[in-house]
């Protein structure tokens, strides 16, 4: 994860549903269904993958919709292998149909329909793998069918923060960033805009809300944590037309700066995103070229130039975007290129991380609405450039060390046991695969050996990053206690999953604080009251 401010600038380098629907990537919800995205009726799309690793879409395309060139051959294409560095396991895919976690307010009964629910899904899923695998398959066969499971129950792994979001100085001696070293300037000019994907597959549901409206609803979350003279404009794609053939033409031409990049008015932004409707097809390429443009006019020295698309797949207009994305890096605008993955699958993923190291940008995946409000507050981030100097006191060394006690014991609880869900929803499809007769026995116990060996490894690499969480909390709190008395700009915690802070994000991606958090707890008692009572019928 990179660090934010001046290192986000400076170094900027979903999964889709299946056909049926599968539940989604996040299980926060305590109500008794799981989080399932719910296919749109008539042109709308359906999840998105690609049958090749190009950036555009295939030669074939003329006589497919936009959502067969997003489909291409899924489960039987080829998915990309696991990689086990803490920031693979992290920002890596997640399946079509992550495994179900437990929360404690869930009753039996709710528990019960949750997992089996799943089951279903997951089931029809793996029925998909079309290559049986007997007791003489290779090595290289069983990873590939390894990689096909993961495919469609690999789990949502939470970051462990950086230490800069658990809260820091900054001082006006040095006027540097305490992390990345470099150079910080007050009240710089930011200039931003945030492009909307507005493809059919936008229409999709996850948990009773479209993704579109889930879009909608995390732009304007993080909005109203911009700083007052930013400027900020909004571009859209494939809003017209429609996602066959027929509109094809009509939504590759729309990519339409809705709302101009002026100083930040959040109710004309908002009143622009309200008539945004999931429609057609994918211009990447054109949005990156022509969310450029619009930057490039912005030439105030040591201005933020930022640039953040939100898109739920790839290319489907027949552009380049890895082009376009070498040609924004290398023309000399200073334009950031962050690039979004909502409900992305592995495919694509691998296509939209190419698309963001060829600009130089920042690449993140966000599977349900709290990731993606969490992504986007890194624009707010790279934004918060207003210092109030005051002297470095007792008062906030104990503030800034009770932030970084309470963001470790959050980000801990976020991330502990994850590994654990995953093992159980691969052991699951493995069995099932079995009894089957898709894999024989001795594949399956080879499956086995494969998804214990992955938990440990997870579960090792997740522990020894925390390790480090805590030793560079530590000598950051020590190194500046010698400071005290020096005049510095105080930055609270920036956490998501701390309650305590401002940029906390609930599974609903609406952000808070910890009030916000104890209506949850409260919702949450009151749900599982109602169902001990409907239980006891």
């Amino acid at each position: 994860m990179k660090r934010k401010i001046l290192a986000f600038v400076m170094c900027m380098v979903l999964t889709t549903s299946a056909l049926t629907a599968c539940g989604s990537k996040n299980n926060d919800n305590p109500a008794p269904k799981t989080d399932t995205i719910v296919q749109p009726d008539k042109d709308s799309n359906s999840d998105k993958s690609s049958d090749n690793n190009d950036s555009k879409d295939s030669s074939d395309s003329n006589s497919k919709t936009e959502e067969e060139n997003q489909i291409g051959q899924g489960v039987n294409g080829d998915i990309p292998s696991p990689s086990y560095t803490y920031e693979d396991i992290v920002n890596g895919p997640v399946g079509l149909c992550p495994g179900p976690h437990q929360k404690r307010g869930y009753s039996v009964s709710q528990w019960v329909n949750i997992t089996n629910e799943w089951r279903s899904n997951m089931q029809s899923e793996v029925a998909k793998i079309e290559k049986h695998l007997t007791d003489d398959a290779t090595d290289e066969e069983i990873d590939h069918f390894f990689n096909q499971l993961l495919y469609i129950v690999g789990s949502d792994y939470p970051a462990i923060e950086e230490i800069n979001r658990f809260g820091y100085v900054i001082f006006k001696k040095d006027m540097k960033d305490p992390f990345t070293d470099e150079k910080v300037n007050e009240n710089k000019q930011v200039n931003v805009e945030i492009v909307l994907d507005a493809s059919g597959s936008m229409a999709k549901q996850i948990n009773g809300q479209t993704m579109m409206n889930i879009a909608k609803n995390s732009i304007t979350e993080v909005l109203k944590h911009l700083p007052k003279n930013a400027k900020v404009g909004l571009r859209v794609f494939g809003h017209k037309g429609n996602n066959t053939d027929s509109g094809k033409t009509e939504s590759c031409s729309a990519n339409e700066l809705i709302h101009p990049i002026e100083t930040l008015n959040t109710s004309a932004i908002s009143k622009a995103l309200s008539s945004v409707e999931a429609t057609g097809w994918t211009s990447i390429a054109d949005s990156i070229k022509n969310g450029g443009e619009d930057l490039s006019k912005f030439k105030e020295e040591g201005a933020v130039n930022i640039l953040y698309i939100v898109t739920d797949g790839i290319e489907t207009c027949g552009g380049d975007p890895i082009e376009a994305a070498q040609t924004l890096k290398n023309s000399g605008t200073n334009v950031v290129l962050g690039i979004i993955g909502f409900n992305v699958n592995a495919t694509q993923d691998a296509v939209l991380k190419k698309i963001a190291e060829a600009g130089g940008g920042h690449y993140a995946i966000a599977n349900n609405a709290g990731t993606l409000t969490s992504e986007l507050y890194k624009i707010t981030e790279a934004t918060n450039n207003t210092y109030n100097w005051e002297p470095l006191t007792q008062v906030n060394l104990n503030l800034l060390t009770s932030w970084h006690n309470s963001c470790l014991f959050y980000n801990k609880m976020a991330f502990s046991g994850s590994e654990s869900d995953e093992h159980s929803a691969l052991s699951d499809a493995v069995r099932y695969a079995e009894n089957e007769k898709i894999i024989s026995y001795g594949v399956y116990k080879k499956l086995q050996a494969k998804i214990e060996e992955r938990r440990d490894k997870i579960k090792q690499i997740l522990g020894e990053e925390y390790a480090k969480r805590e030793a560079e909390s530590k000598k950051y709190l020590d190194e500046i206690k010698s400071r005290k008395g020096e005049q510095i700009a105080l930055f609270t915690t920036t956490s998501r999953v701390n309650p305590h802070s401002d940029y906390y994000v609930s599974a609903t991606g609406i952000g808070g604080n910890i009030e916000d958090s104890k209506k949850d707890g409260d919702k949450l008692n009151a749900d599982k009251e109602e169902s001990m009572k409907n239980d006891k019928k």
